[in-house]
């Protein structure tokens, strides 16, 4: 028998929560006790956005009506009882609280922006992620096959919501990965077996089916897959709840998609590769909500990540990639009233807030 407990743990003063469970439903109710503020931010947070930004046509009760009827029956049953867990031991939510939180970003991105594309307030709802991956031509102790990792830019409310969780689990890797409130998991994390994703949401007009959401897919990955190859066969197994682009790694291979619903572009890096919240691939352009959006940061990230790749001769480490998130005002942004950084992750190391301003944790394997 292992020892259960959830413990709030420090790297160079970034603070993570290490969970450790035999269990779903117990490592549920350890990380609802200790995320209690976040589950309960989060909450404010969906209210908040309903009654800015989706007042006219939707209200918190329909949210959790289409959690209910439309997601819930494609999540595996080992999440469901994680789920249960997480309310149970935050006590501040029920059940169809969390399962709407882990539901939020495909309602968004899946259904809401798609079915009202030119609504203006739906339009100043803006993320703005950015995302590289890199293949480097030789290695050594400090340089990997491949590294990868991501700002994370959320309305900096968010911030208050967020956290790192380290989950040990039985007969499966360790997870450490961002997360929203009660969040299963954002696809931003990697895993003890070298597996690591990014994602980077997209406004598109393509209405997505109800499917498994993003946050059951990412752990899924985080879990169970064992390649590149493979993170790319689970997530898509079924179709995709919302618009995004997903980069996915292990030690020697990186995937890097565009995912509009039932159709995804998938390209195997070679070298290098920036995804943000737009796509480049033209035959897509015209299902983007604001076509020019993320423009300007996706091609100046590529050309910082290019010339810096050129002048290293094709060997980064992450020093090299903290040094690309830290770059200010368009990868590393700070303006007050928009998106702005509030996490960054990569193989080697982590933190919420921007990494300008804030220390740099290290991941815990």
């Amino acid at each position: 028998m292992i020892k259960e407990y959830a413990e709030w743990r420090e790297s160079n003063g970034q603070p993570y929560l290490e969970v450790v469970a035999q269990d779903p439903f117990t490592a549920g109710l350890l990380q609802g006790k200790c995320l209690v503020d976040q589950i309960r931010h989060m909450k404010h947070y969906v209210l908040h956005f309903i009654i800015r930004y989706a007042a006219k046509r939707q209200s918190y009760k329909k949210f959790r009506e289409l959690a209910r009827k439309g997601y819930e029956k494609f999540f595996p049953s080992r999440y469901i009882e994680e789920m249960n867990g997480v309310a149970e031991g935050a006590r501040v939510v029920d059940y169809d609280d969390i399962l709407v939180q882990n539901c939020f970003s495909d309602i968004i991105y899946g259904h809401l922006i798609p079915d009202n594309p030119e609504n203006p307030l739906l339009r100043k709802f803006d993320l703005g992620c950015t995302a590289f991956g890199i293949i480097n031509t030789q290695t050594s102790d400090n340089i990997p096959k491949t590294l990868i990792g991501q700002n994370f830019d959320y309305p900096g409310y968010f911030r208050r919501a967020l956290s790192f969780v380290h989950l040990k689990s039985p007969d499966k890797p360790e997870v450490f990965a961002l997360r929203l409130g009660g969040m299963l998991c954002l696809a931003a994390g990697r895993n003890s077996c070298g597996i690591a994703l990014t994602v980077n949401a997209v406004k598109a007009r393509v209405q997505a089916d109800l499917t498994m959401p993003v946050t059951a897919k990412a752990r899924l990955c985080l879990e169970t897959a064992n390649s590149a190859e493979m993170c790319y066969k689970i997530i898509f197994d079924l179709p995709i709840g919302g618009s995004c682009n997903f980069l996915l790694a292990d030690n020697t291979e990186i995937i890097a998609t565009e995912v509009l619903s039932k159709h995804s572009v998938k390209q195997n890096a070679t070298t290098t590769i920036v995804k943000s919240n737009t796509y480049v691939t033209e035959q897509l352009q015209q299902y983007l909500t604001r076509p020019n959006y993320s423009k300007q940061r996706q091609f100046y990230a590529t050309g910082r990540l290019d010339q810096m790749y050129e002048n290293k001769g094709g060997m980064l480490n992450d020093d090299d990639l903290l040094e690309l998130l830290r770059d200010q005002p368009i990868i590393c942004r700070k303006k007050r009233l928009q998106p702005k950084t509030i996490a960054f992750i990569t193989r080697q190391y982590f933190g919420t807030g921007n990494p300008v301003d804030n220390p740099i944790g290290r991941v815990p394997f």
